[in-house]
């Protein structure tokens, strides 16, 4: 598991300042608060278990509460046209306020302009977010749910149903088309097609993802190269852990995949890390976890397994030291039998 110190720089994203020792400790005081508050709300379970196949979704507040977008007492976001007048809107401030959603979303037939240089936080609460059909083309480098989410900022427990297709599109993502902050104890599903450097979760990948996954169906168009399951390229300071991908990949036009194409990941650069994480090798698709493991990547325990190995719990905690008992579960009427996140779970 990446170390606690590289872990608390990805979420706080501070580095070291030439200040006096006063200003040092008080900087290191505040961050480490910042961190404290942003890992109970992301890793703290949701609600009381009744099984492994129940778990509770909790009331964000007391009714009427709407919050007002600080880390202490983030916007409340129980419907579509509420979503759309925080995120959508033109206040630059809107980019680094703090986010939490109390319902499940439907965004179909929403035109959603995917959301760029984001440096907040968003606690998707378990809640799922389905419909999204984030705009493409005119420019766009890069798309998802959100454009691209910045170093510092964190983006949890959130739940996504996707529909993108558009063959021209490059640097797609389901929950964002570039990632240089925290995803975490998040999943996305649908399906996704476009040019080249396409994820099922992230398409480039500089930051953290951990205890995450994608289910998804991908159709490559035109380059093809660098695209993953779950990130297409992961880049320099790049770490991906404990996650994996169950995703179907094909060329739009029935040709072979390049060779930088693969189950979990596209392509590693020198300087990124894969650890704890695998692919389902039986769906269509490559049958490698990664399409191009470039060296100076440290790459650790990372599989391309047969559809029964990524359901069997025995294989994946020995294996792979997977954490059947905090993080993930396994129940075969759930997730079509693979791992889910004990509080993050999918409907069965």
């Amino acid at each position: 598991m990446p170390d606690a110190g590289r872990r608390y720089r990805r979420l706080t994203g501070t580095h070291g300042i030439p200040l006096t020792s006063v200003a040092v400790h008080l900087i290191r005081a505040i961050t480490l608060a910042a961190f404290v508050t942003m890992f109970v709300a992301c890793y703290m379970p949701i609600g009381q278990y009744q099984s492994d196949s129940e778990t509770a979704k909790p009331s964000a507040k007391d009714p009427g509460d709407e919050g007002s977008g600080t880390e202490e007492d983030p916007y409340i976001v129980d419907s579509k046209d509420r979503l759309v007048e925080l995120l959508q809107s033109d206040d630059p401030e809107a980019l680094s306020a703090h986010y939490q959603l109390a319902d499940d979303l439907d965004l179909t037939g929403e035109e959603w302009e995917p959301i760029d240089e984001f440096t907040g936080s968003f606690d998707g609460k378990g809640y799922i977010i389905s419909g999204l059909t984030p705009k493409t083309g005119a420019g766009r480098s890069s798309t998802g749910f959100f454009g691209t989410i910045e170093e510092g900022a964190v983006v949890c427990n959130v739940q996504l149903e996707v529909h993108i297709d558009d063959p021209e599109q490059n640097n797609v993502g389901a929950i964002a088309g570039i990632n240089k902050g925290t995803i975490a104890n998040s999943f996305a599903t649908g399906f996704m097609r476009g040019n080249h450097e396409i994820g099922g979760l992230v398409s480039i990948n500089e930051g953290l993802i951990e205890y995450s996954y994608a289910r998804m169906e991908l159709e490559l168009d035109g380059g093809r190269s660098g695209s993953g399951g779950l990130v297409g390229v992961n880049r320099a300071g790049g770490v991906i852990y404990d996650s994996y991908a169950a995703a179907a990949i094909r060329d739009a036009d029935g040709e072979a995949l390049h060779a930088d194409v693969g189950g979990l990941v596209g392509t590693t650069r020198s300087g990124s890390t894969v650890e704890r994480s695998f692919s389902d090798r039986d769906l269509e698709g490559p049958d490698v976890a990664i399409g191009d493991p470039r060296g100076g990547a440290t790459i650790s325990n990372v599989e391309a397994l047969s559809t029964g190995q990524a359901k069997s719990q025995t294989h994946l905690s020995s294996e792979l030291q997977f954490d059947f008992d905090a993080v993930w579960a396994i129940d075969p009427d759930i997730n079509d039998g693979y791992p889910y996140l004990r509080n993050n779970p999918p409907e069965a």
